[in-house]
């Protein structure tokens, strides 16, 4: 498997953690389909814009799942930070950097 980028720190949100939990998935396997360019079941734009992202710089987001059950993985523009995370399903809001409620305040500061 060739990886595209670094990840940096890895942060989980504690739902994102409970889902993947309850549905017994491995938060690793999806954080190496998101390193080996495997962007889920996002939009082709938001497929587009990862490919890009990898070569020019920006945020890579893939989404893994369907509905309430959909899994983001986030990397940041300066490969510093990527969780894992819920998407919040009113008008797909992660498309603008808005899923999930973030890093609880237990999480931050975690390195996983």
């Amino acid at each position: 498997m060739a990886v595209l980028f670094p990840l940096g720190q890895l942060i989980i949100t504690e739902r994102a953690a409970a889902l993947l939990k309850e549905l017994h998935i491995n938060p690793v396997t999806l954080l190496l389909r998101h390193l080996a360019g495997d962007w889920g079941e996002g939009s082709f734009a938001q497929r587009w814009a990862n490919d890009l992202a990898v070569y020019e710089g920006g945020r890579i987001l893939s989404e893994y799942g369907h509905g309430q059950k959909r899994v983001c993985v986030l990397t940041e523009l300066d490969r510093t930070i990527t969780t894992v995370l819920l998407q919040r399903l009113k008008g797909r809001g992660l498309a603008t950097g808005v899923a999930d409620q973030g890093p609880s305040r237990s999480e931050r500061g975690i390195r996983r």
